[in-house]
């Protein structure tokens, strides 16, 4: 008997090992696909006297649509891009705004799953 409880609880050790290798691998495989399948990234953003200018590129692996703009927490409705089409993978997009107030901004773009802050000085 003693023979028979050695083998079977090293049997079970190992299977419940292997499962929880295979729940962590699943569990990191689609928290990873979530957070980079849909990933928007503010590059810059250009002042002049009369315009803002905002580049925005996809870094993730599916198309983004929805994205908003806001400086100092107000959301920039004057801009001429489209934020409901979408921006394909690894494309990018500029949004001009058309009014430039001076000094340091938070400007925030917010996609399906993140939000992206600098702060340009214009």
């Amino acid at each position: 008997m003693k023979g028979i409880s050695t083998i079977i609880a090293s049997i079970m050790l190992v299977v419940i090992t292997i499962g929880l290798i295979a729940v962590a691998y699943l569990y990191m495989s689609g928290l990873m696909t979530g957070i980079t399948a849909t990933n928007i990234k503010l590059e810059d953003v250009f002042c002049n006297t009369t315009h803002m200018i905002y580049l925005i590129t996809n870094i993730g692996t599916a198309n983004v649509a929805n994205v908003t703009i806001y400086m100092d927490g107000q959301l920039q409705q004057d801009k001429t891009c489209n934020p409901t089409l979408p921006i394909a993978a690894g494309g990018s997009t500029t949004c001009i705004h058309s009014a430039t107030v001076a000094g340091y901004h938070d400007i925030r773009v917010v996609g399906p799953s993140n939000a992206i802050a600098v702060k340009p000085m214009c």
